[in-house]
């Protein structure tokens, strides 16, 4: 037994030392061009995980009672940016139930008075079409409790004004 152990001893110090000459056999160079890839794969994969855009929330499937102002307000930023009627209307309506005393209300206000005013450029477009039921429809629909609304109501009278001189006179 004793023998088998000592021969295996043996065996074992012959491994090592293979070991410890194939490691030292190889180059210096190879061992820092292994350090700097290993790295610089590193540091690249930390600084692209630290800058990467979280991704955009998908705004349709977003339940907005429960979604944060800034959210609400990026999502119809996003709504609006289609410059449609529609569109419109539904990004006046996403932002417009936040509480008066909200810390974003000042920029909430100053979107709503925005976008009723693209509301009102289209109702323009569409009464200057000869669509004057639908330029009227359209212009109703701009909130009541924005400072746009004296402006559009002033606009539908202009243009019933207009509309009826223009059907007497032809």
């Amino acid at each position: 037994m004793s023998i088998i152990l000592r021969d295996f001893q043996k065996t074992d110090k012959v491994r090592k030392t293979r070991l410890q000459r194939s490691v030292s056999k190889v180059p210096w160079q190879v061992w820092i061009a292994l350090t700097l890839i290993v790295s610089g794969g590193l540091s690249f994969i930390g600084v692209s995980l630290l800058l990467k855009l979280p991704s955009a929330p998908n705004c349709p499937k977003l339940f907005m009672p429960t979604a944060s102002a800034s959210l609400r307000l990026y999502c119809a930023e996003l709504a609006a940016n289609k410059q449609t009627f529609d569109n419109l209307l539904e990004a006046i309506e996403l932002i417009n139930d936040l509480p008066a005393n909200h810390p974003l209300r000042p920029e909430i206000d100053r979107r709503i008075e925005r976008w009723s005013l693209d509301i009102l450029k289209l109702a323009e477009a569409a009464f200057q079409k000869g669509k004057l039921n639908e330029a009227i429809a359209i212009a109703q629909k701009i909130p009541e409790n924005v400072i746009v609304t004296p402006i559009a109501i002033a606009k539908i009278e202009e243009w019933q004004l207009i509309w009826s001189t223009a059907v007497k006179s032809a």
